[in-house]
């Protein structure tokens, strides 16, 4: 048994799943990333949502472990929760490109400090106008527990959240990160940002993911009325605490006032259209 072999035995485990749906242009480098992490005792699964592309064929490159399930992505999670045994469970975006030591220091953090969950930071990435748009707002909202949520885990306190809930299709995330900070939980941060790999590229594509989101707003609206309303508020307090940075890009602030403009048009056309869809059933 080799010196590494030792070693790994004294870290806890870490179990990796990666999440994708048609992410054959991203996921390939996400998984590099994930196998090039610094911490060594982990094992990587990848649960996909029977995507139409080359993702699984792709994935089926790097690992073996490749599970299909749906319908949305908090099924994919809880189920990728229960097929794995690290004592530590991380949930990896597959469009997603995460730094080596990302792993290694959320584990520090939650051995060394006794957190039960981290905060997941994520900067933007691509060329193209709407794409550097996303840089911005990435750029000007990390770092900031109000937005963001956890993606890592103490199995122990992922399970007794109950994990994700599998009615929310928009909001999990904030639903998530709102019962670890009710209950008691403690959430950890590191000074890690990690790069997400798939920016929407045009008005088109923000409007429609908008609307598709809109759509399942309901639910999560419905769990939390006042603290859902507090979540989805354009107005943010660390839009103005980062008022330097937009103003030292004027033209892509200009393009983040048309953008929220159009992402919060879709959400609210969808929200409406849920509501719409729902009396037209009851009088049939």
């Amino acid at each position: 048994m080799n010196k590494n072999s030792k070693n790994n035995k004294k870290l806890p485990l870490v179990s990796i799943i990666v999440i994708t749906y048609e992410c054959e242009d991203t996921i390939e480098t996400c998984l590099k990333s994930l196998l090039a992490q610094t911490y060594e005792n982990k094992e990587i699964i990848l649960v996909d949502n029977f995507s139409k592309d080359k993702t699984v064929e792709i994935t089926k490159k790097y690992i073996n472990r490749i599970y299909l399930k749906g319908p949305e992505r908090t099924s994919q999670m809880n189920f990728g929760s229960s097929v794995t045994s690290g004592k530590y469970i991380f949930f990896a975006p597959g469009d997603f490109y995460f730094r080596k030591e990302y792993i290694k220091k959320c584990v520090e953090k939650c051995e060394e400090e006794d957190c039960d969950a981290i905060y997941l930071t994520t900067l933007g990435s691509g060329t193209g106008f709407w794409k550097k748009v996303r840089v911005l707002e990435r750029k000007a909202f990390s770092f900031d527990d109000t937005l963001e949520s956890s993606f890592f885990y103490r199995r122990d306190a992922y399970i007794k959240l109950g994990g994700y809930d599998t009615n929310l299709v928009a909001g999990e995330d904030y639903d998530i990160q709102h019962r670890l900070n009710s209950q008691g939980f403690k959430t950890g941060r590191i000074n890690i940002a990690n790069i997400h790999l798939r920016e929407d590229k045009n008005l088109k594509e923000i409007f429609r993911k908008s609307f598709y989101y809109g759509k399942h707003l309901k639910k999560y609206l419905k769990k939390y009325r006042i603290y859902g309303i507090k979540k989805l508020n354009p107005f943010r307090k660390v839009t103005l605490q980062n008022y330097k940075l937009f103003l030292a890009n004027p033209l892509y602030a200009l393009g983040y006032i048309v953008y929220k403009i159009v992402q919060y048009s879709g959400g609210f056309l969808g929200l409406l259209y849920s509501y719409i869809k729902r009396d037209n059933k009851k009088r049939d």
